[in-house]
């Protein structure tokens, strides 16, 4: 359902965290300037970027009224959200990542969700991609609506299934929505407990399968890397949502969060295995053995839980020999490039 234009259409503000991606950065904003939904403000947060993003930012500002550059000392991607939330004028907020884009009809899309199920928040469907790709399937897809802690329990089902599941940037919220939440800064993973946060505070969800946005795996991609110590702080983020979800009883939001935090040592194995370490101060020996001790200890619960049997025999396998497995995944690799 597309939303219907009118001088008392909704203003949407778009907080994009930039940081230096003059790579990207373009890409990404003419994306948003080409929505078919209007009116719209694009906020382009520069979190102290050494390259050229900041100029970027200014220039697209002077020749887009919808286009507003803040700029800020670099604090890290929760810190430049929440610049961008504090001069959002919007009544609906949306995000996007700066190496990311957007199909053309998205924002106006999601209003219509919002709009015809007098919903709080909308989210839409979500596609890898590694460069100028074609946009996906976009039609016939299913529109579910939630409410109340149903849409905790999809949260953590598509956490547990899914890919990107806590990104802000698949979803569209009301104000209200956001009223007093704010992300953590000066670390990464802030999304996870930010938008735990919000749809707890959701009355009315409305789920789409259209996939909209392209989430850039690039070879300079926030996504991509190798180990550095605030990777780390994914323990502290999957801590923090065991801690919120213990206070559920509903489903299996409090089982599933439990998995998500028995997984955090798996997805740092995964990420040396794929991408090795980049911090020269992490020991990768005595950095993997511990690793793999927690996820030791883990296994039983992951095993059992409700994961792509992939998943389970990757955790199997890095329990076991981490050694071997790294040399399966970077055959595996070879294999793919060639």
């Amino acid at each position: 359902m597309l939303a219907t234009r009118n001088d008392r259409s909704p203003l949407v503000s778009v907080v994009v965290p930039v940081y230096n991606r003059e790579l990207h950065l373009e890409r990404c904003v003419s994306s948003l300037l080409d929505q078919t939904y209007e009116p719209i403000e694009i906020l382009l947060v520069d979190d102290g970027s050494s390259d050229s993003s900041g100029q970027i930012c200014d220039r697209l500002a002077e020749s887009n009224d919808a286009v507003r550059a803040i700029h800020e000392e670099n604090g890290g991607a929760g810190a430049a959200r929440n610049a961008g939330l504090a001069a959002a004028r919007g009544e609906y907020i949306g995000f996007v990542d700066s190496d990311d884009w957007i199909a053309p009809d998205m924002y106006e899309l999601l209003v219509g969700l919002v709009g015809e199920h007098d919903a709080d928040a909308a989210q839409i469907g979500l596609a890898l991609v590694g460069g100028e790709e074609p946009n996906g399937q976009r039609v016939n897809s299913r529109v579910r609506v939630l409410e109340g802690k149903e849409c905790l329990q999809k949260l953590m089902e598509d956490a547990t299934f899914g890919v990107a599941a806590f990104s802000p940037c698949r979803c569209l919220f009301s104000r209200r929505a956001l009223d007093s939440l704010s992300f953590r800064e000066g670390v990464v993973n802030e999304d996870i407990d930010f938008v735990y946060k919000a749809f707890s505070g959701c009355s009315r969800m409305v789920f789409s399968e259209q996939v909209e946005y392209f989430y850039f795996q690039g070879g300079d991609s926030n996504s991509l890397g190798g180990l550095k110590s605030k990777d780390f702080d994914l323990y502290t983020a999957a801590d923090i949502l065991v801690e919120l979800a213990s206070k559920e009883t509903y489903g299996s939001i409090c089982h599933l969060a439990a998995v998500k935090r028995a997984r955090t040592s798996l997805s740092l194995l995964c990420k040396i295995a794929y991408f090795g370490i980049a911090d020269a101060s992490i020991n990768k020996r005595s950095t993997v053995a511990s690793l793999q001790r927690d996820l030791r200890r883990d296994l039983p619960l992951l095993i059992r839980a409700p994961l792509p049997v992939s998943r389970k025999v990757l955790a199997l396998l890095f329990a076991v020999n981490y050694r071997l497995t790294e040399l399966m995944v970077h055959g595996a690799q070879k294999v793919g490039l060639g």
